[in-house]
């Protein structure tokens, strides 16, 4: 088991952007939310639930799946190609987890969604546990232990460390 004092997590933090993306909790102009993390951000591990879900991380709002161009009187289309590189998503909740375990039920399954699927093979997941959980979270109506959440690594405050 390793410890990371909370005032060492940006080095942590650095060193993990530096060889691939890290989506992590961020708080921008009053609200959190995860984003890409640079060295400018304001890191939020703190506020439970963010505006939106981490698991836009594998399901964005909106992409962009083929490109249409118009060359002369031909028309080409180009398929967009799918994630290739592994990303890190850091902090996601226990919630966050089972609602994408419905995703991969409904996105996995025949027909499988390539560029959906090839996010999630390509995500480390980095699972923040909720000490306090708030009586309006999920987790108990879908039967998540907050305190144990199942990611690829698993991790929890206790006092100013991170284990």
């Amino acid at each position: 088991m390793k410890k990371i004092k909370r005032e060492n997590l940006t080095k942590l933090f650095d060193l993990i952007s530096e060889s691939q993306r890290l989506y992590i909790p961020q708080k921008k102009a009053g609200q959190t939310n995860y984003g890409i993390y640079t060295a400018d951000s304001k890191v939020d591990l703190d506020t439970l639930k963010t505006v939106k879900s981490a698991k836009e991380a594998f399901f964005p709002q909106s992409e962009t799946l083929y490109t249409v161009t118009k060359v002369d009187r031909k028309i080409r289309i180009s398929q967009q190609e799918l994630e290739n590189e592994d990303f890190v998503l850091f902090g996601i909740r226990g919630c966050d987890l089972k609602g994408a375990e419905v995703l991969d039920r409904v996105f996995l399954s025949h027909p499988v969604d390539s560029f959906y699927a090839a996010r999630r093979e390509h995500c480390i997941t980095v699972a923040l546990s909720c000490s306090e959980p708030e009586e309006s979270c999920f987790c108990t109506a879908f039967g998540v232990d907050p305190a144990e959440p199942k990611g690829d690594v698993t991790t929890w405050f206790n006092g100013e460390y991170l284990y």
